[in-house]
């Protein structure tokens, strides 16, 4: 049997205004592909943190944020399901995940994602490199209890 202690806390630390269209979508509807220099193995409930960075912040109205909901930065802000990831130079890559909007960008890898859910309450949290698990085990503690099914 299962239990929120088998569930695996992943996090990946993505620059606003990204993390805000994987989670919460923008004018141009919901990002369903991450973009990385870099391929994953892992596939299951990924954590979206938001960065502290707000160097590309000047692209937010370019793809269709609104201004209707203020961005968080530093904090754990939503989960999706990690799908697959695929290159991006190797068939079916471009053909098939290509018709998503967010496919390109001059990355080697789609991260595709789906199933996106906001945390009512984001959670603050050092952000890091590659996918990560907080070194902070009550918000490692939170995280499981979020994934955790509900009864």
């Amino acid at each position: 049997m299962n239990t929120s202690m088998d569930i695996p806390i992943k996090v990946l630390s993505v620059r606003q205004p990204w993390a805000h269209a994987i989670i919460h979508g923008t004018g141009q509807g919901w990002k369903d592909v991450e973009n990385r220099s870099w391929s994953t193995a892992y596939h299951g409930p990924l954590f979206i943190h938001a960065g502290l960075s707000k160097s590309e912040m000047p692209i937010a109205k370019d793809i269709g944020y609104a201004g209707d909901e203020p961005f968080c930065f530093g904090r754990i802000i939503g989960v999706v399901d990690l799908l697959d990831c695929v290159d991006s130079e190797v068939p079916p890559g471009p053909q098939v995940y290509g018709e998503s909007q967010w496919a390109g960008w001059g990355s080697d890898y789609y991260w595709l994602l789906s199933n996106p859910r906001p945390l009512d309450d984001p959670i603050p949290c050092k952000g890091a490199l590659g996918l990560f698990t907080p070194s902070d085990s009550e918000i490692v503690r939170k995280l499981r209890h979020i994934l955790a099914p509900k009864i």
